[in-house]
């Protein structure tokens, strides 16, 4: 039961700290967004070029 419980506690710190990562993603995205129109972050969290713009 505690290894259990442990296992649990693991996976949710996982996911805080995945959630705490893809806060700083979406606020850079935005700070971007606002002072380069011209650039977005992909996906994988690389910094591109948007085209026609």
């Amino acid at each position: 039961m505690l290894r259990e419980a442990l296992v649990l506690l693991d996976e949710r710190e996982f996911l805080v700290e995945a959630a705490f990562v893809q806060s700083a993603l979406d606020r850079m995205s935005e700070t971007i967004a606002v002072l380069h129109p011209d650039l977005a972050i992909s996906p994988e969290g690389t910094v591109e070029r948007l085209s026609g713009r």
